[in-house]
C-alpha cells in the first residue's frame, strides 16, 4: 500500500503553520530590516489558535486512525484515493517527491538561520521556500481538479466522517472547527 500524502491526513502541522506566519510576517516591511520572526512575536491569539488547531488535529488523528483500523472498506477507499492522487501528481509535477524533500530541508535550513538570527539567508530560504511552494500547490489544485481524484477523495472522506463519527459523534464537529481554524489564520496572518 501506497502511503498516504501528508495534506490528506488531518495533520496540519504546527511548525508548517509557524513557518507560514512567519513567512507572511517576514513579507512585512519593518521585519524584513529587523530580521526573522520568532514564535514569541506572533500574537496571543495567534499562539491559542495554533495550540487548539494543534488539539483538534491530535484528536482528528485518533479518530481516523481508529476508523481505519477497524473498517476494510475504508482502508481499500484510502489505498486507492493514495494511488490515484500519486499517480496524478506526477503526471503534473514529474518532480514533485523532489519538491516535497527539498521543501523540508529548506524548513531545516530556515530555523538554523532563524537560530542563527542570520537575516539573508533565512531571506533566501525563505524566497526559495515560496516558489516551490507555489509549484507544489499548483500540483496538488490541479490534481483535485480532476474527476478521477476528485471521486476517489469524495469516496474516501464520506467514507471516513461516517466511521469516524461512529466511533465519536462529535467528529463532524472537530472537523469544522478544524477547518475553522485554519481559516481563520490563514487570514489572520495573510492581513499582517
Amino acid at each position: 500500500m501506497r502511503p498516504l500524502p501528508s495534506f490528506f491526513r488531518f495533520r496540519v502541522l504546527r511548525s508548517g503553520l509557524v513557518a507560514t506566519a512567519m513567512a507572511l510576517l517576514l513579507a512585512s516591511p519593518g521585519l524584513a530590516q529587523t530580521g526573522p520572526p520568532t514564535e514569541d512575536q506572533l500574537t496571543p491569539e495567534v499562539r491559542a489558535m495554533l495550540e487548539e488547531l494543534e488539539e483538534t488535529q491530535e484528536r482528528l488523528e485518533e479518530l481516523q486512525d481508529q476508523a481505519l483500523a477497524g473498517s476494510p472498506p475504508l482502508r481499500e477507499l484510502q489505498e486507492n484515493m493514495a494511488d490515484v492522487v500519486s499517480r496524478t501528481l506526477q503526471q503534473i509535477e514529474p518532480e514533485y517527491d523532489r519538491l516535497l524533500e527539498r521543501l523540508n530541508q529548506l524548513q531545516r535550513e530556515g530555523v538554523a538561520a532563524q537560530q542563527a538570527q542570520d537575516v539573508q539567508k533565512y531571506q533566501e530560504v525563505m524566497t526559495e521556500a515560496q516558489q516551490i511552494q507555489i509549484r507544489i500547490e499548483a500540483a496538488q489544485d490541479e490534481t483535485f481538479e480532476r474527476p478521477e481524484v476528485s471521486r476517489a477523495v469524495t469516496a474516501y472522506q464520506e467514507l471516513l466522517i461516517e466511521e469516524m463519527t461512529k466511533i465519536n459523534p462529535v467528529a463532524p464537529l472537530l472537523r469544522n472547527r478544524m477547518e475553522e481554524l485554519v481559516a481563520e489564520l490563514t487570514r489572520i496572518l495573510s492581513d499582517g
